[in-house]
């Protein structure tokens, strides 16, 4: 309970402060541009609605918990921190109120085009895609939280953009030695475009079930550990 607490101070803060405007911005922009109303069509492409979407939500997942996350750092937030017997929960509310924000986004997107019939489709094949691109987004939410300067140190996060660099650069660059070199580190980024591919095209394979469970495995062990790191931050402090 204590966690949600602490969410509920961020949110409040991050409203405050006038950085939600951005994503509302964004949002707007997104629907102008990708999701028109057009009253003479009935319907529109699924695969692009959440081509688009899936993109936009994990990027919106990485701003918005990099801007909560520079937000703990102020005055006024170590006045909640010192508070608290466990200083990890700290953490925890301030992951938990990034996906607060990542879910009532897409969730009222979600329930704009539905509304107006500018993507209509069984309720099965969105609720399936729409857990895909919200799992993409936790996994990223996670990370960003996990590799933030209040939880990890310089270095460390050095060390990490590096070995995402190696990942992506497998999926992307079609060179021998790039992707020998690079081979053990792309099953780190691989579950996020195979939830990605399932969310566009709505047909699951046995890569896709392991896409889930590893992406899980990410979320639930990244929250641990950053939970942990902090309060060991904490301590050391």
């Amino acid at each position: 309970m204590r966690s949600l607490a602490i969410a509920r101070f961020s949110l409040e803060d991050y409203i405050r402060s006038g950085s939600l405007l951005v994503e509302v911005v964004a949002v707007l922009a997104l629907h102008v541009v990708f999701f028109k109303y057009q009253a003479d069509t009935f319907g529109a492409d699924t695969a692009h609605f959440f081509g688009v979407l899936s993109v936009f939500t994990l990027a919106q997942a990485v701003y918005t918990t990099a801007m909560l996350f520079r937000r703990a750092a102020t005055p006024r937030a170590y006045v909640v921190l010192a508070r608290l017997a466990q200083p990890g929960l700290y953490v925890r509310g301030k992951l938990q109120a990034a996906l607060v924000i990542t879910l009532v986004f897409y969730l009222g997107t979600l329930a704009r085009v539905v509304a107006q019939r500018i993507v209509w489709e069984a309720p099965a094949r969105l609720t399936l895609g729409s857990g895909a691109v919200l799992l993409n987004a936790l996994v990223a939410l996670t990370l960003t939280g996990l590799f933030s300067p209040l939880v990890t140190p310089r270095l460390a996060r050095v060390g990490l953009f590096s070995v995402l660099a190696l990942a992506g650069g497998r999926l992307s660059i079609r060179n021998s030695l790039w992707e020998r070199l690079s081979q053990p580190f792309s099953l780190l980024v691989s579950p996020v475009f195979n939830l990605h591919r399932f969310a566009v095209e709505g047909t699951p394979d046995p890569l896709t079930w392991l896409a889930v469970a590893v992406s899980l495995l990410i979320v639930v062990g990244g929250w641990w550990v950053a939970e942990w790191r902090f309060s060991q931050r904490e301590v050391m402090l």
